[in-house]
């Protein structure tokens, strides 16, 4: 297999971007800014999954950055939706997660976040958005009766479910366009196994 000269530029901005931001000291403001960068060059090459960030190292990051909770919770809404393009829903509800414990972010946040985990592949539950202190004050709406279906007995969720998908499919195709598909589609057609847990 060779190397395209694309390849080689890729590598070698990515060691850039990399070295840059270590080379950086811990609370310089552009540090986000260049993780933003990075993160974004291999969500496009499709190497998301080598870039070790993991909730804890991001937390001590930002807790660093000498940057305003704005900017924070800016990177944080920035990054999660790259992660989430790249169908990387689990890193995307990681970072959503990460904004509404340590900056307190609000609504769209957590109805985000809520996308994020019913876009994951591998939960059928919305209980780690659900566990963080205020969220569940913050579901409102349509967002709020989702959430109730994912939530008590797995057998009466799905009837209640295949009723509210039946009176709410406008508001579903719009959650469906932002990544919220599979868990929506199954409890409409019944198929949703153990949706609670």
């Amino acid at each position: 297999m060779s190397v395209t000269p694309w390849d080689r530029q890729e590598v070698e901005l990515t060691d850039s971007l990399n070295n840059t931001y270590n080379i950086l000291p811990s609370s310089s403001p552009l540090r986000p800014t260049v993780l933003l960068a990075l993160i974004s060059l291999l969500s496009l090459s499709g190497d998301l999954k080598t870039l070790s960030l993991t909730p804890l190292s991001l937390t001590i990051s930002l807790s660093q950055w000498a940057i305003s909770p704005q900017e924070k919770l800016e990177f944080l809404t920035s990054a999660s939706a790259i992660y989430a393009g790249a169908r990387e829903s689990h890193r995307a509800l990681e970072l959503q997660i990460i904004a509404i414990e340590q900056l307190q972010a609000g609504k769209d946040a957590v109805e985000k976040a809520v996308v994020y985990a019913l876009s994951d592949d591998k939960r059928f539950s919305v209980d780690d958005v659900l566990r963080v202190q205020g969220v569940k004050e913050k579901v409102e709406g349509k967002t709020a009766e989702l959430v109730k279906l994912f939530e008590g007995d797995a057998l009466e969720g799905v009837k209640k479910g295949q009723e509210w998908v039946g009176a709410n499919s406008s508001w579903i195709e719009g959650f469906c366009e932002s990544g919220g598909v599979r868990s929506v589609k199954m409890v409409a057609d019944g198929s949703c196994p153990a949706v609670h847990g």
